[in-house]
C-alpha cells in the first residue's frame, strides 16, 4: 500500500514508514459524522428520533449539551455507521463548539418553520458550519412544516453558500418529509470524499479495539501497548494513527505537552464534565470562579477522580474557556454578569483612542478568549461577560463587544505617546484570535471623533495614505475629514513619520489636526 492509497488526513499528518502498514491488506472506512445544529427547542432530537427509530415523543426533553448516537444506513450496497451529534441549541454551550465541529462531516442545519431567519439565526449557524466545517456538505431541514412553510431566500442563500445540498421541509410530528430527508441523506454521505477510504487492516484493528474498551479514558501508554500487540510498532506511526483517530471523531486527543498523555474514549465523559461545570449554580453563585475544592462538588467522584480534575481544567484552559487567578482558583469568562461595572460606565472615555471591529456575525468566544488571553492586565476585577479593562503601563483600556450592533469597540486614555502602543497591543491579540476563525468576515474600522455614528474603513485610510490623500468624505457625511487626523495614533509608524520630507513638516501637521479637532467639536 503506498502512501498515496492512504487517506488524505492521514497523509497529511506526517510521513509512515509503508511496510508496517501494508502487510496485512486494507479496509472499507465505511462511516462518517453527521451533526445537528441550530437553535434550542428547533426539534433536532425529534428529527433524529424520526429518522432513525420513525418515532416522536410529544414531551421530548431539551437537549443538554450534546448527545450521540449510532446509526446504520445501506448506502451504495454497503453498511455505512453514522454517529449523529445533536447539539444543544444554548447559548452556554457555543463556546465548546470548536471541539465538535470539523470537517469531513454533514451538516444538518435544522430551523423552526414558525420563526423568522433572525429567530432561527440563520446566517450564524451557517458562518460557524463554514468557519469550523470547511467545506463540508449542508442540509438545511425546515421543521413543523404541518404548521407553517418554512419562510427564507432560498435562491440567495444556495448561492452565496454553495455548500448548501438542499433545503428541506419535514414535520417530525407528522412524519412528513422525513423519507425523502432520509434519501438525501444517504445521497450526501455518498459523496463525501472520505467514506469509501481504504485503512490498513491494522488501523482498523486498533480503532476497533479503542471502540471496545468500558473505559471513559486510556493512558497514552496504554494505547502504545494495543499499538504494539497488533503490530504497529513505531511511535511516529503510532502518533500519526492517534491523530487520525482524532480527525475521525473516534477518539479525542490533544497533541500538546499539558494534555497528550491522555486520550478520552468516550466523548460523553468530557461533555458531561464541561456542562456539569458551566452549568453549575455554586459556580454561578461564586461569579463564574472554580476551583478544584467546587470541582469534587459538582463531579462525580467515581467518574471523574480527583487525578483528573486538572487534565478537565488544562482542556478548559487550552481552548481558553477560562483562566487561572490564583491559588488554584480559576475564572469562567461565560459565566460573569452580563451588566458592566458603574465605575466604568461613569468613566469617560469620549477622549479616548478609539478602534472598532465590525462583524458579519460575532462569535462570543472572541471576547472571552480575549479576556482569557489578556487576564494579567484587568484592572481591579473590572471583568463582565461581554467586556474588561485593562491597564497596558500606562494607559487604560476598555475592549467591550456589542452583540447586537455585532461590533467589539475599543477606547484607550492614558498618554499621548504611548496609548498607540496600546491599541496595537490590542490590535495584535484581537488579530491572532481572528485566525482561529479562518473564514469570519471581519473589518476594521477608525471612528471619526464627536462622530459616534461614522466610522471609516481602515484598510480605505491605508491607501489613502499610501495615494498621499489627504482627505476623505465618509459615507453619510458632508464635511471632508484628514485622513492623517483619523490615522493619528492608530499606527506606530505611520507613512508620514516614515518619509522625510512629511517628517519635517511634523509642527504644521499638528496644528492641521488641532484645527480638525476643534472643527469637529463644533
Amino acid at each position: 500500500m503506498s502512501k498515496q492509497d492512504l487517506p488524505q488526513t492521514v497523509t497529511n499528518h506526517s510521513t509512515i514508514s509503508n511496510p508496517e502498514v501494508s502487510d496485512y491488506g486494507n479496509f472499507l472506512l465505511n462511516e462518517a459524522r453527521v451533526v445537528f445544529v441550530g437553535e434550542a427547542g428547533v426539534g433536532k432530537t425529534s428529527l433524529i428520533k424520526r429518522l432513525t427509530d420513525r418515532t416522536f415523543d410529544t414531551s421530548e426533553n431539551m437537549t443538554g449539551g450534546i448527545d450521540i448516537k449510532s446509526w446504520l444506513l445501506n448506502i451504495n450496497d454497503q453498511s455505512i455507521k453514522l454517529d449523529l451529534w445533536d447539539f444543544g441549541g444554548q447559548e452556554i454551550y457555543h463556546a465548546t463548539h470548536q471541539l465538535f465541529l470539523t470537517r469531513r462531516t454533514l451538516y444538518l442545519l435544522v430551523l423552526n418553520n414558525r420563526a423568522s431567519e433572525e429567530e432561527n439565526r440563520l446566517e450564524y449557524w451557517l458562518k460557524i458550519i463554514e468557519t469550523f466545517g470547511g467545506n463540508s456538505p449542508i442540509l438545511i431541514v425546515g421543521n413543523k412544516s404541518d404548521e407553517q412553510p418554512l419562510e427564507i431566500h432560498r435562491k440567495a442563500l444556495l448561492s452565496k453558500y454553495p455548500n448548501i445540498q438542499a433545503i428541506l421541509e419535514v414535520s417530525c410530528l407528522t412524519g412528513a418529509g422525513i423519507d425523502s430527508l432520509r434519501d438525501f441523506i444517504k445521497q450526501t454521505i455518498s459523496s463525501l470524499p472520505h467514506i469509501f477510504d481504504l485503512i490498513p487492516k491494522t488501523w482498523f484493528e486498533i480503532k476497533a479495539t479503542l471502540a471496545q474498551l468500558d473505559e471513559d479514558y486510556i493512558a497514552y501508554e496504554e494505547y502504545q501497548s494495543i499499538c504494539v500487540e497488533h503490530g504497529l510498532i513505531k511511535s511516529t506511526d503510532q502518533s500519526l494513527l492517534i491523530n487520525f483517530l482524532h480527525d475521525l471523531g473516534s477518539v479525542l486527543y490533544f497533541d500538546n505537552s499539558r494534555l497528550n498523555d491522555t486520550i478520552i474514549i468516550n466523548f460523553r465523559w468530557l461533555i458531561e464534565a464541561i456542562y456539569s461545570i458551566f452549568d453549575s449554580s455554586l459556580i454561578r453563585e461564586d461569579k463564574g470562579v472554580v476551583s478544584f475544592d467546587s470541582l469534587t462538588k459538582i463531579l462525580d467522584c467515581n467518574r471523574y477522580p480527583v487525578n483528573k480534575h486538572s487534565f478537565i481544567l488544562d482542556i478548559m484552559q487550552s481552548f481558553e474557556w477560562c483562566y487561572e487567578l490564583e491559588n488554584e482558583h480559576f475564572l469562567i469568562p461565560n459565566l460573569l454578569s452580563q451588566e458592566i461595572p458603574l465605575e466604568v460606565e461613569l468613566q469617560d472615555w469620549s477622549d479616548s483612542l478609539q478602534f472598532q471591529y465590525h462583524y458579519y456575525f460575532l462569535p462570543r468566544s472572541i471576547i472571552t478568549r480575549f479576556i482569557a488571553r489578556q487576564n494579567q492586565f484587568i484592572v481591579q476585577n473590572y471583568v463582565w461577560r461581554n467586556g474588561v479593562v485593562l491597564n497596558l503601563k500606562e494607559n487604560i483600556a476598555q475592549i467591550v463587544a456589542d452583540f447586537e450592533e455585532k461590533t467589539i469597540n475599543v477606547f484607550v486614555i492614558g498618554l499621548l505617546n504611548t496609548r498607540r502602543d496600546a491599541l496595537a497591543a490590542i490590535r495584535y491579540e484581537l488579530d491572532s484570535i481572528h485566525m482561529i476563525y479562518p473564514n469570519l468576515p471581519v473589518s476594521a474600522r477608525v471612528p471619526i471623533p464627536n462622530h459616534p455614528n461614522f466610522s471609516v474603513d481602515y484598510q480605505t485610510l491605508l491607501a489613502c495614505e499610501r495615494q498621499g490623500i489627504r482627505e476623505i468624505i465618509p459615507d453619510g457625511m458632508t464635511t471632508p475629514i484628514d485622513v492623517q487626523l483619523l490615522m493619528n495614533g492608530i499606527e506606530p509608524f505611520t507613512i508620514y513619520q516614515r518619509d522625510p520630507k512629511l517628517l519635517s513638516q511634523r509642527e504644521v501637521l499638528k496644528e492641521r489636526i488641532t484645527r480638525g479637532l476643534a472643527k469637529l467639536g463644533e
